[in-house]
């Protein structure tokens, strides 16, 4: 016991050394608790060569009985303090697993930062992970994946050097000739490299899956969930041949996988950029949807089902849609930031208003911008999202919830990124919403100052047709080398299609004043360009806006081109267009 207080109290100061920033203090504690731990384990094992060991009778005996019958973390740590002298390699994995059993936040998402830094502090849980670092030659495979998991479970990150014995330990084991490993321990410790984020060395990791794909007709769905969930964090990408065998496992088990393990793996395989067959990833939602989504789980696995359906350019069916649209309500303000993000990137990948695209209530879109404009800690990219999603939805949020959103762009604006400024710009257009000239001012000041050095023709286009939407009115210098930039473009015959329906809409929606040969160079452009009878009809629009006065010649010309548009076009779109032709001349 004595010597446990002591190992117990080198950790502690090694810890407070560490938090001062003393790295050398900290190194040197710390082989001091080592070296005195190995020390105490010599004693001990001369003492259990008479009085048992950990799995039998005697003292050790009596220890793992302790443990095994520990109802929480700090029945295994007061264990630990009273006996770590005593210790075996079977003692410290299990008084690890208990306390990581009982510490573990209970949601997948859920992270007690100051519980698990109280736990990782506390000196007796130092002095316990000094001792399995210490003994990690001790462990067979069943020990390495159980330490590696309780590790990651607690949320605590050993050293380098640990987790490297470790890895290299647990191939030798994998590799044995004619090992046979148990699933759950492939999967643990595939899962707790991933969770900590530790890449061991290729050649450990395709062992694990080489032995993965022996065992595959012994996994649990949970266990392959759980290995894929793993390889995907380390952005590991398995062969063919283990990803053909979980396919095939998915395929036949379906039924097996609950909400956490359908949502792992089509995330898993989504972050891998491995599609799995569609009618696969459609049975495992709809399987989802018919168990409530996860119920208190939604949250969660609602944004993880979206951002693998959009990773694999898959639309949900319209049974799953359903479900969600449903559950958003409910579920969006217990959303974290990382899964706000991934609902609105998948919105907005996925989603729009034509046919066959995702399509949610207002009240699911209601929901979502609700919840993202509470948070605290959002960031610049996100925001960009949010306006990026909205526009490609075409969904224009309340009153109330635009102030909030404008109040959210105008903390960020100035770490936003030139593109984030020209999209979140041309979103705040498509839905005709300004959040405010200061915001506006803010936002497009670097453009106005710069005299638009930093831009080119299609982010010209871009912004002249923004602010003609959100009716800010750009200052005539600004305006102006906006359009020479369009000009110049327009001269050489290389306006892109796109690039002239937003300069020609946005410079007449602005209402500028055009001289008769830019006019021309843009009637040309708009006559010999194969637009969409859309785009067309806004051009034709915008050009008698402007005040076009074409020569007969090109009056035929754009006769010609809008008679073959206008079957093609809404009614609405082709009153516009019959007024602006009347405009012209026609």
């Amino acid at each position: 016991m004595a010597a446990a207080a002591r190992a117990i109290g080198l950790a502690s100061r090694a810890t407070r050394c560490e938090r001062r920033g003393d790295g050398a203090g900290a190194t040197a504690s710390t082989r001091t608790a080592r070296t005195r731990a190995r020390d105490a384990r010599a004693r001990a094992r001369a003492t259990r060569a008479t009085s048992g060991s950990g799995g039998g009778k005697g003292r050790g005996g009596d220890i793992q009985r302790m443990l095994a019958n520990a109802d929480s973390a700090e029945a295994a740590l007061r264990v630990v303090e009273s006996d770590l002298d005593a210790f075996d390699a079977v003692h410290a994995a299990t008084a690890l697993h208990r306390v990581a059993k009982f510490s573990a936040p209970e949601s997948r998402l859920e992270r007690d930062f100051s519980r698990a830094e109280g736990l990782t502090n506390d000196g007796r849980f130092r002095a316990l992970a000094a001792s399995v670092a210490t003994r990690v030659d001790e462990f067979d495979a069943f020990g390495l994946a159980n330490v590696a998991w309780s590790f990651a479970k607690i949320g605590y990150t050993p050293s380098q050097e640990t987790l490297g014995a470790l890895a290299a330990r647990l191939e030798r084991e994998v590799s044995k000739q004619g090992a046979r490993l148990k699933p759950q321990s492939l999967s643990n410790a595939t899962y707790a490299f991933g969770r900590m984020r530790f890449k061991p060395p290729r050649s450990t990791l395709e062992a694990l899956c080489a032995a993965t794909t022996r065992e595959m007709g012994e996994f649990r769905a949970d266990e392959l969930s759980g290995m894929l969930l793993g390889l995907a964090h380390l952005d590991h990408v398995p062969d063919a041949a283990f990803l053909k065998a979980s396919t095939d496992f998915i395929a036949k088990n379906l039924r097996r996988f609950d909400d956490a393990a359908s949502c792992n793996v089509l995330w898993a395989f989504a972050r891998m950029d491995k599609a799995l067959p569609r009618d696969v990833i459609d049975a495992l939602l709809i399987q989802l949807a018919s168990q409530n989504l996860g119920g208190a789980n939604s949250h969660v696995n609602v944004p993880m089902c979206m951002y693998a359906c959009a990773r694999l350019s898959h639309q949900p069916s319209p049974a799953f849609v359903k479900a969600i649209d449903a559950e958003i309500p409910r579920c969006a303000r217990r959303m974290n930031i990382g899964s706000l993000d991934s609902m609105f990137w998948a919105l907005g990948t996925l989603g729009g208003a034509g046919e066959g695209q995702l399509e949610l209530s207002a009240e699911s879109y209601e929901a979502l911008c609700a919840a993202v404009t509470v948070k605290r800690d959002i960031d610049a990219e996100l925001v960009s999202k949010v306006f990026w999603a909205l526009a490609k939805v075409n969904f224009r949020p309340s009153d109330s919830t635009l102030v909030a959103l404008g109040r959210m762009a105008k903390s960020r604006g100035k770490e936003l990124e030139d593109e984030n400024v020209l999209l979140i710009m041309h979103a705040w257009g498509v839905l005709r919403w300004n959040p405010g000239d200061d915001v506006v001012e803010e936002y497009v000041g670097r453009f106005v100052d710069d005299e638009t050095q930093r831009l080119n023709a299609g982010q010209a286009a871009k912004l002249l047709c923004a602010y003609g939407r959100v009716r800010w009115l750009p200052p005539a210098a600004h305006a102006d080398a906006l359009l020479a930039l369009l000009m110049q473009e327009a001269a050489g015959g290389n306006l892109h299609p796109a690039t002239a329906v937003l300069g020609l809409w946005g410079a007449s929606l602005l209402g500028l004043k055009l001289e008769t040969s830019q006019l021309d160079v843009l009637a040309q452009n708009t006559i010999t360009q194969k637009l969409s009878p859309r785009s067309l009809a806004k051009c034709v629009w915008s050009l008698a806006a402007l005040g076009y006065d074409p020569t007969p010649v090109d009056l035929a010309d754009l006769k010609r081109a809008t008679d073959e548009a206008w079957g093609k076009l809404p009614i609405k779109d082709q009153t516009a267009l019959k007024q602006a032709m009347t405009r012209l001349g026609a």
